[in-house]
């Protein structure tokens, strides 16, 4: 089998934001993503750019309304960690079987926009925290309350997909519905260094999609 240059990819990625409750699972998100994106091949960075930062409508009938979060820096993570446990038995040194006992899939970037809208994503806030008046943008920062559940958001992104002979500007799409912010994140307001929002979010799997996946990852192939 030759080797393919085209299948090393390199650039960054788009990303944006849905909130809302979700109606349908990822296989019926991503649909509706396709759905609106334009051109052949389907341009999917060019609809998270149409994307509002504040205000917006639904995505079809998927319960979620989704937002651009704009300039990233550094690119995406995406980190695919499994757990394994083992049995060892007295006649080996090693172990006689592994089995997996946990899983965990996380996403990582910085927003490069410092907005209020952005903050809410990466603190995990409720959305009606943030408020806009006719001179001011305020959002609260609340501790919450014990048992408080964290908000599940969409986090898409599309970066460059593997290069098909005879076409051009192919994208990966990557769709997950359930994003938690949950880690601790701090940012500096410094004098010779922009202002970022670092974000880790961690990915739950979503029970009504085929084999309960956390995501779905497409690639376009024409």
């Amino acid at each position: 089998m030759s080797n393919v240059t085209g299948n090393i990819l390199v650039g960054g990625a788009e990303v944006c934001v849905g909130v809302g409750a979700p109606d349908g699972s990822v296989d019926d998100l991503a649909t509706a993503i396709k759905g609106a994106a334009s051109g052949t091949p389907k341009d999917f960075r060019a609809w998270m750019n149409s994307l509002p930062r504040t205000g917006g409508s639904e995505l079809g009938s998927t319960g979620f309304t989704f937002y651009d979060v704009g300039f990233t820096s550094e690119g995406v993570e995406i980190s695919y960690n499994p757990d394994f446990a083992e049995v060892e038995v007295d006649q080996l040194l090693d172990a006689a079987r592994l089995f997996r006992q946990k899983m965990t899939v996380t996403v990582k970037t910085s927003f490069a926009e410092a907005t209020l809208e952005n903050l809410v994503y990466v603190w995990d806030l409720r959305d009606d925290y943030l408020s806009e008046g006719a001179e001011y943008k305020e959002l609260y920062l609340v501790p919450g309350e014990l048992g408080d559940r964290p908000n599940e958001r969409a986090l898409v992104f599309a970066g460059n997909a593997p290069v098909v002979a005879g076409t051009e500007r192919l994208q990966r799409l990557y769709v997950t519905t359930r994003a938690v912010s949950m880690t601790a994140s701090a940012h500096g307001v410094k004098r010779s260094e922009a202002t970022m929002f670092p974000v880790e979010f961690r990915l739950l799997p979503d029970g009504g999609s085929s084999y309960s996946a956390y995501g779905k990852i497409i690639d376009q192939i024409a």
